[in-house]
């Protein structure tokens, strides 16, 4: 489940590190503010929102019309799947009716689903005890572990099943799959997991990033023909969730606005940036009191945000 804060900066572009608080979808007026959903209904696209639970949460229900959406299913638009027997709906059910969603329309469609099977905590009665997977011994006496990991396992295969189906499809399918944070799992399990993973002996922000990353992948049925130079921190490709938007609208040949042509070149200079602190394109790590290189870089997104979330004049020359 995400919590508002990633998928306000995935929607939007904005970053919560200019903004106080944590909590978007309750503090802020969302109407005519730039977004994604607003761009690809520019271009032809219908918006659907999808979220098993209670509309009122986080006053999505609120939001995602004002965000421009032309239809939010909650949890009552969905089949419960009883496999796991968990009192949520699974990953599976989500994409199966993500996919009915996909096969009623006339038009190209963008979907943002957002699935709830793994939302903590993990309590050992959570799934059938023959459908738990098996954790290394070592970690046996965490129970949240291995329900967790169980999770993710009916995760995984709800996710191939996803993919398959998107595999024989004739239009031109693009998936982007993020996560908003780590799961709480026992403390100690976690202080174990740092230390063999190397994770001390790091700046004091680089272990806190490394808590706060999750994998993402963006996938097509094609070839987009579309590449994009990602930073490629420590082998591996980093971005941040106010990038990853538009980075999806980039590898879809979507016309960007000027805000998501700002945002790509912004990314060139802070390849990561979030409420914790920025990575620069000097592949260092600094928090927003340090005076570095890419200082302006971080004024300028400000102001540019600003302009765009409250200015009631948008002023277009920022972008210049």
């Amino acid at each position: 489940d995400f919590t508002p804060d990633y998928s306000f900066e995935f929607l939007t572009g904005n970053s919560m590190s200019n903004l106080p608080g944590y909590y978007p979808y309750v503090m802020f007026d969302f109407k005519n503010m730039p977004s994604i959903v607003q761009s690809v209904k520019g271009q032809g696209y219908k918006a659907i929102a999808m979220h098993p639970e209670n509309p009122n949460n986080w006053k999505r229900n609120v939001v995602y019309p004002a965000l421009g959406f032309d239809e939010f299913l909650s949890y009552t638009s969905f089949q419960k799947d009883d496999t796991l027997l968990i009192n949520r709906i699974s990953d599976l059910s989500n994409y199966k009716k993500l996919i009915e969603v996909y096969e009623s329309q006339e038009q190209p469609v963008f979907i943002f689903s957002v699935t709830m099977q793994n939302h903590g905590g993990y309590d050992f009665n959570i799934i059938k005890e023959e459908m738990r997977v098996s954790v290394d011994k070592q970690y046996i006496q965490y129970s949240d572990v291995q329900e967790y990991q169980s999770l993710i396992n009916y995760s995984d295969e709800a996710l191939e099943y996803l993919i398959n189906y998107f595999r024989s499809v004739d239009d031109p399918v693009i998936i982007c799959f993020f996560g908003d944070h780590q799961p709480v799992l026992n403390n100690e399990f976690e202080n174990k997991l740092a230390k063999s993973g190397e994770m001390y002996g790091d700046s004091d922000l680089l272990t806190t990033e490394k808590y706060f990353s999750v994998p993402y992948f963006i996938w097509s049925n094609y070839d987009t023909g579309k590449s994009l130079v990602i930073n490629n921190y420590e082998g591996t490709n980093v971005t941040s969730t106010n990038y990853l938007g538009v980075q999806v609208q980039y590898y879809a040949g979507l016309n960007l606005s000027k805000y998501g042509n700002f945002l790509l070149d912004l990314k060139e200079e802070i390849p990561v940036l979030n409420r914790l602190g920025y990575l620069g394109a000097d592949d260092k790590w600094y928090f927003f009191t340090d005076n570095s290189d890419f200082s302006e870089y971080l004024k300028k997104y400000q102001i540019v945000q600003y302009n765009g979330m409250f200015d009631k004049k948008k002023n277009e020359k920022l972008f210049k």
